[in-house]
């Protein structure tokens, strides 16, 4: 009932002329801006990220001949995707269809505002399962064609995250194979490899990274899924140069102003900063920067020297309070 009260209400501001902003991008595969890729804005429903719920998109529109999209759409949370279907494909992904899904998603949109969301396109390739043997997901990580070198792939039991914060599993991909035993169950993959190495922190412009385009992927007990993920690379300018999505500047600093290097940062949904984040970024580099999406909430920050744990006696750190804007945090 819930869901179906959402999608009405969207779409009745929808026909009624009630559009204050949207979403608006380009969309790209191998290197190249292309045309006639279907966009799509999927009404955010919690448990779900887009095509998964099971519901029809809020609205679509077919990239143009220099690859823009520009979708108008009433206040609200949006995930955006983009898929191009391969001759004589229909229905969901399969194989053969080029497809891509903003990472920065769920979309905020705002009155009056457009908020930037590149697509980088890749190839879907074939799932297989294999039963009768160890519950597990194996596959490879390629970018180009070729085994993904120094990767991390990441599985979430929920959307709920947007994929951002502590995975349930975080495995290491050293030259493209991997395969992983887990539990009987439902998992979102994302594959991410950072220039800088490390397994958090937001995406950065030649970044490589997905999601699965046939995500979630269900196993059962004695099954071993067998998957492809090929890798694309974050593009600032599919997204007109837009920091949007990388998120919200972070400064920390000492008592004095000056820049602190090698400091994390953490957001949570509590004033008591206790429990598992739900957000963490870093280190800062040496202007004493990051830059953490917030668009989740998570508004109470702690810069501290360590990721992770309890603080240690002596460590470092700081706490502020996120109230829209660029942050300063000041360790004393």
């Amino acid at each position: 009932m819930r869901v179906k009260l959402i999608l009405a209400l969207v779409l009745s501001l929808i026909s009624s002329g009630v559009l204050a902003g949207g979403v608006e991008g380009l969309v790209s595969f191998e290197g190249k801006n292309i045309a006639g890729v279907t966009v799509r804005a999927f009404a955010h429903i919690p448990g779900s990220f887009g095509p998964d719920s099971g519901q029809p998109p809020v609205k679509s529109v077919l990239s143009g001949p220099d690859g823009s999209a520009k979708l108008e759409l009433p206040d609200g949370r949006y995930v955006i995707d983009g898929i191009k279907k391969n001759k004589g494909n229909s229905g969901s992904v399969e194989e053969g269809d080029l497809y891509s899904i903003f990472l920065g998603s769920p979309v905020t949109v705002q009155k009056g505002k457009f908020t930037q969301a590149g697509l980088n396109l890749a190839r879907a390739g074939a799932q297989k399962t294999k039963k009768g043997g160890k519950t597990a997901v194996k596959g490879v990580l390629t970018h180009k064609g070729k085994p993904a070198q120094k990767a991390y792939l990441f599985f979430y039991s929920s959307p709920d995250s947007s994929f951002r914060g502590q995975a349930d599993i975080t495995a290491p991909v050293a030259s493209g194979n991997f395969s992983v035993a887990v539990k009987p169950g439902k998992y979102y993959l994302v594959a991410r490899k950072r220039a800088k190495g490390g397994t958090s922190g937001p995406l950065e412009k030649g970044d490589l990274f997905n999601y699965y385009a046939k995500n979630p992927v269900t196993v059962a007990e004695g099954e071993e899924i067998e998957v492809e993920i090929p890798l694309v690379q974050r593009l600032d300018e599919l997204e007109g140069g837009a920091t949007s999505s990388k998120g919200v500047k972070i400064l920390v600093t000492d008592s004095k102003g000056a820049p602190l290097k090698g400091f994390y940062v953490m957001a949570y949904p509590s004033a008591e900063r206790s429990g598992h984040p739900a957000l963490s970024a870093g280190p800062t580099d040496e202007k004493g920067e990051l830059f953490l999406n917030l668009s989740e909430g998570g508004k109470y920050l702690r810069a501290r020297k360590s990721m992770g744990g309890p603080l240690e006696e002596g460590e470092k750190f700081a706490d502020a309070t996120f109230e829209g804007g660029a942050v300063t945090i000041k360790v004393k």
